[in-house]
């Protein structure tokens, strides 16, 4: 079949051949504006008073860390909008989230049991951009300090005898995940080439499947 012939089939049959290069076109504009979504997750320690790590406790103060720590995650989550995530290594974007916090307390356990033996929160953060993820991490800092003085405050514990909570936000790594725009362009010129050669061969098919003495006439 020459060049001109598949011409000929084009022109005859243009509004077959336009569909599929249509829906590709639709497509590429849906893949092109795809946001790009940034995520971080860092874990918040809380800390005996006059202590600057968490190991070499004792059973009875590890479980005052571990129980004081949950109930700052309670206290937050009961005044903030946060994401519920079935464990703390399940991520927000795992769960088809695109913007959100979640903040829960270090589970070593499984689908089955839990087993809280950390005084640990873990905070996992995803929004539009990093400013924006840092941002998020920034005030989750500030809110979670606030309310770990405020219970402690609220019995009447010395503030040198505060329990305290380190939070590294500044070292958090800020990941990324979502179509990037050369990525989007090359898959949406795959996806234009695809549909332009669909619609031809669409066209052929028509041609082929037209009475052979309608095809003897044109």
């Amino acid at each position: 079949m020459t060049v001109a012939n598949i011409a000929r089939i084009l022109w005859r049959w243009w509004y077959i051949a336009v569909v599929p290069p249509l829906l590709a076109a639709g497509l590429t504009v849906s893949l092109a504006s795809s946001p790009r979504y940034y995520t971080a997750r860092t874990e918040f320690v809380f800390l005996a008073p006059g202590s600057a790590a968490v190991s070499g406790l004792q059973d009875g103060m590890a479980a005052t860390l571990i129980n004081f720590t949950g109930a700052v995650q309670r206290r937050y989550a009961a005044e903030h909008d946060v994401v519920d995530v079935s464990s703390p290594t399940a991520t927000l974007q795992g769960n088809n989230i695109r913007e959100g916090v979640s903040v829960m307390l270090a589970d070593a356990g499984n689908q089955w049991q839990v087993s809280f033996n950390r005084p640990v929160l873990v905070v996992q953060v995803i929004d539009t951009s990093p400013e924006a993820v840092k941002a998020r991490l920034v005030s989750l800092a500030t809110d979670l300090t606030l309310i770990t003085e405020d219970l402690q405050r609220s019995v009447g514990a010395d503030p040198k005898d505060f329990i305290t909570m380190e939070a590294p936000v500044e070292n958090a790594a800020v990941d990324s995940f979502g179509p990037t725009r050369s990525g989007a362009l090359k898959g949406g010129m795959a996806v234009l080439l695809v549909g332009g050669v669909a619609g031809m061969s669409l066209s052929v098919a028509m041609e082929r499947l037209r009475p052979h003495r309608e095809r003897r006439r044109s």
